[in-house]
């Protein structure tokens, strides 16, 4: 595990306030420690990271599990990985971000990372490969005139990785990153390597995770959501997992949905809630289902809101959706195979009536082909459109698209100052607690609720490697 401490430097006569890291490090030739990685980066004039100050390993502490399984189980697999007590010494101590002030500061810190993440990637080639809401952080300065102001750090630079262009090796053989907050390709290609398309999306999902949690929404059960969208997996064999439905659904088809399966809004104001109050309260049955086995939302629908009702981050998430959609779907377009005609014996005679059948109905069919000019037409549409998710797909192949149009959204569109609502999930955890008791009180001691308390913690851990199954 890693802890943080906000130490002091006996040693400077001023006794600094610093920020120091304690972590088991992975042992792998590979990979560089982060205070040399630091060091590099603050070397190539990187700005909106974290300044080295100095870093070590501690002595004699070092992992011998890996060793101890591979003499148990010769020639297995194994998934245990060498570590090494590591602890490194930072100038800056930063501020966790869920302490936000409101939904305005939360998009400029994290446009301050995405800077911070550019600003790596074009002075110093490297990549970061493990954005998530720990590692988006805000550190105070202090104006001429006395006010303080707040900047995106981005830290956590231990998988960071410098990219060569002309390598051809393919990728490290798991997971890098925090699963909550990887992107829907890294996911499903866990040797492909990290790119900053998928670099992008994560910066996606941890603006999703933080605005869940404290920006207002029409999503009845935050819980649900984290669990559907952030924390599953799917699986065949329970040994290899792979993107959770929700997740992989929302990036392809360009909408967020909330677990009662209607868009998932963001407003300005949170709308009035729905509890279970007196006659009220019922357990969901067949008739309050969808289609897709989600309970009906009893809100207002998205359709019967004004524009002028929907939070600014709103637009954001429907804007970068519209990008990452356009990218899957090229992605997902192959070209067409070179089809294989194989060899057949004479038809057999008691088909030749089928043959019969089926010349009668294309001489039918002819009749009702399109024109020479309909067939001209569909084909201009097809590459209009695909040139269209090409546009769309590219702005994602550098920061540059998705850095101007966050700058756009926070100086040309009026914010609300007082958005910032209580921890919804931890509300979501209390509220499911009565709900089950008045639910049960009502279903009688025969029948039990459906209703559980959802183990979500205050942050995701770093690596997730049994993800919530949808075997």
């Amino acid at each position: 595990g890693t802890r943080g401490y906000v130490a002091l430097d006996p040693c400077d006569p001023d006794y600094p306030i610093v920020f120091l890291k304690d972590c088991w490090r992975i042992v792998h030739e590979q990979t560089e420690t982060e205070g040399a990685i630091l060091s590099y980066l603050n070397g190539c004039g990187v700005t909106g990271i974290p300044t080295r100050l100095c870093d070590g390993d501690v002595g004699g502490q070092e992992t011998v599990s890996q060793d101890v399984w591979k003499a148990k189980h010769v020639g297995g697999k194994c998934r245990l990985r060498h570590h090494r007590h590591y602890r490194l010494v930072v100038k800056e101590v930063g501020i966790p971000l869920y302490k936000f002030k409101n939904g305005r500061q939360l998009v400029s810190i994290i446009l301050d990372c995405l800077e911070a993440h550019e600003d790596a990637y074009l002075k110093a080639g490297v990549i970061h490969r493990d954005i998530s809401c720990g590692n988006l952080l805000m550190l105070p300065r202090e104006e001429p005139s006395g006010d303080t102001v707040y900047e995106g750090l981005l830290v956590d630079w231990e998988l960071s990785k410098r990219m060569d262009p002309e390598s051809k090796t393919p990728g490290e053989p798991d997971r890098r990153g925090t699963w909550q907050f990887m992107s829907v390709n890294a996911l499903n290609n866990p040797t492909k390597p990290i790119l900053i398309p998928d670099e992008l999306e994560s910066f996606f999902h941890a603006l999703l995770w933080f605005a869940i949690r404290w920006l207002p929404h029409n999503c009845g059960n935050v819980g649900y959501f984290m669990r559907d969208y952030f924390d599953a997996g799917k699986t065949a064999n329970y040994e290899d997992y792979y993107c959770g439905a929700d997740k992989q659904s929302t990036l392809r088809c360009a909408a967020l949905r909330t677990n009662t399966n209607t868009p998932l809004r963001f407003l300005r104001r949170p709308p009035p809630k729905q509890t279970f109050e007196g006659t009220s309260a019922h357990l969901p049955t067949s008739s309050d289902l969808s289609h897709s086995g989600k309970a009906s939302s009893p809100t207002v629908k998205a359709s019967e809101r004004s524009q002028a009702e929907f939070h600014p981050v709103d637009a954001i998430f429907t804007e970068l959706l519209d990008w990452f959609q356009a990218s899957y779907e090229l992605a997902n377009r192959r070209k067409p195979e070179r089809i294989v005609v194989l060899t057949q014996k004479p038809l057999d005679p008691c088909f030749a009536h089928h043959v019969e059948k089926f010349q009668r109905r294309l001489a039918e069919d002819r009749r009702s082909l399109p024109t020479v000019a309909e067939l001209e037409r569909k084909e201009r549409e097809r590459q209009q459109f695909r040139a269209q998710l090409e546009w769309r797909a590219k702005k994602l192949e550098s920061h540059n698209a998705m850095v101007e149009f966050l700058y756009i959204q926070l100086l040309d569109v009026v914010w609300p100052e007082d958005d910032k609502q209580p921890d919804q999930l931890v509300q979501d955890s209390d509220q499911k607690k009565d709900d089950q008791k008045t639910a049960e009180k009502q279903a009688g001691s025969s029948k039990r609720a459906a209703l559980h308390e959802d183990p979500f913690s205050e942050a995701p851990k770093r690596v997730c490697t049994t993800p919530t199954s949808q075997a």
